[in-house]
């Protein structure tokens, strides 16, 4: 592992993509009502954006139009293009269009379009509150999303491609920037009695996911986990952080190696009835996704060797 990488962010990005590419065969199979998928589908992609967040803005950022520049090139080269380029790829083989991709219709395919806006978006928002205290900026940023849910929800925004996964998404991109910026939302995420609260309510949130918004489990998923991986990175190990330096690549590539189990579904099917098949299921999919992870890894790394890997997969 390279010095200047922090083991357990690379380990939770372990985690989230697992979690995201098991979700994935899941649904492909059209099967939506399964412990498992519901399970990681209450925080896979929350901690994906948190933690998109957690390295989104420099601590040395001085927010000029020089600085704005670089950052938007940065992205834009990192995000974008690879989105773009693979995106459309995916577009074209299944649905013989890009227009889909811009359009923002294709299932599933939405983080990278809504990560480079929350970038901006959360960029925008400390240009703005850098001269505010800690405090002010918390509830300046609580402000700042229910602002663009607003707009969003009364219409002006609602017409815009990845609008909604994007304003759904932001809060929790703006926690990590928060976290990462203000130790004292790291010391009260680390509070014991927050901590088992969070358990609990993440545990509640989950049994009666049919009546709670599933965006509000996350939060509590993400203060359990956090916790959890911070305290334990040295038992996790390197290999399973490893994994999570890649999960850029799995994310874009994945969708290329996902199969239609639908014709195994009967066999295989995952209820929240408990009927003895969950942990078969489990088993099958986890085995499934781990190999397609391996895939996109492998065809990854084959893309950063190339000499237009830059334009690829923004490496």
């Amino acid at each position: 592992m390279a010095n200047n990488r922090i083991l357990w962010v690379d380990q939770l990005k372990c985690l989230a993509i697992y979690g995201v590419v098991l979700c994935h065969v899941y649904q492909w199979s059209d099967i939506s009502d399964c412990v498992t998928l519901q399970v990681f589908g209450r925080f896979h992609t929350m901690l994906f954006m948190f933690l998109s967040g957690y390295f989104c803005i420099k601590s040395s950022e001085d927010f000029s139009f020089h600085s704005f520049r670089m950052f938007f090139q940065k992205k834009f080269t990192r995000i974008l293009i690879p989105f773009f380029i693979i995106g459309g790829a995916f577009s074209f083989v299944n649905n013989g269009s890009f227009i889909p991709l811009l359009l923002g219709s294709i299932p599933h395919y939405w983080f990278m379009a809504s990560v480079f806006c929350c970038m901006l978006l959360s960029y925008a928002f400390f240009a703005v509150s850098k001269r505010f205290g800690t405090r002010t900026s918390l509830l300046l940023g609580v402000l700042y999303c229910l602002l663009i849910m607003v707009l969003w929800y009364s219409g002006p925004l609602r017409p815009l491609p990845y609008s909604f996964m994007t304003i759904s998404s932001l809060p929790y991109f703006l926690l990590g920037c928060f976290y990462r910026k203000y130790d004292v939302l790291q010391r009260l995420f680390a509070n014991d009695i927050l901590y088992a609260i969070s358990i609990l309510l993440a545990i509640v949130f989950t049994i009666y996911r049919n009546s709670i918004p599933q965006n509000l489990a996350g939060y509590f998923y993400i203060i359990v986990l956090l916790r959890l991986f911070k305290e334990n990175e040295a038992k996790i190990g390197c290999k399973i952080a490893r994994i999570g330096t890649y999960s850029l690549e799995i994310y874009m590539l994945h969708f290329f190696f996902i199969p239609n189990l639908s014709s195994w579904k009967d066999m295989l099917l995952c209820s929240t009835s408990l009927n003895g098949n969950i942990i078969c299921s489990l088993a099958v999919f986890s085995l499934i996704s781990v190999c397609i992870m391996a895939l996109s890894i492998l065809f990854g790394s084959i893309l950063k060797g190339s000499p237009v890997s830059k334009w690829i997969i923004g490496a």
